[in-house]
């Protein structure tokens, strides 16, 4: 398990996310990498780059907790608010998998279920999002199912 703090989401921005992952990838390269940016203090940089090969997040597959904040004055040491928090499987840092993906934008939102490269593919109930919508079931429903 790795905790890793103050990663810059894009560089000279006002953005970061801290993240706490059960690395599932077995490799000494990823590992090596996740080690170094758990000690080293400060600021790391960048979780999304234009060049794919530069993106911290590339190193990130498993189980993680990730909390996103915005730090307007002190580079990610005191955060101001925080306005995501994603959690369950992840792959080169993005939901993939099952998780639950908590956003504070607006009036908010929380998705749960099934993710397919960062896109909520189907519900808890394990229906494809894009399918037509019905009425929910019922204990009865499930209970047959049993």
């Amino acid at each position: 398990m790795f905790k890793i703090d103050q990663i810059e989401m894009k560089k000279d921005g006002n953005f970061y996310l801290d993240i706490w992952v059960l690395n599932t990838v077995v490799s000494d390269e990823v590992r090596n990498k996740l080690r170094g940016l758990e000690s080293k203090k400060g600021v790391k940089c960048c979780w999304t780059d234009d060049n794919a090969n530069l993106s911290l997040k590339r190193y990130f597959n498993g189980f993680a907790r990730i909390i996103e904040y915005a730090d307007y004055t002190n580079k990610g040491t005191t955060p101001e608010y925080a306005y995501k928090l994603t959690e369950g499987q992840i792959e080169q840092g993005e939901p993939h998998g099952f998780g639950r993906v908590i956003s504070g934008y607006g009036d908010g939102e929380l998705k749960f279920g099934y993710f397919q490269d960062s896109v909520h593919y189907k519900t808890e109930q394990g229906a494809r999002t894009d399918e037509a919508s019905e009425e929910p079931k019922d204990d009865e429903y499930y209970t047959k199912l049993a």
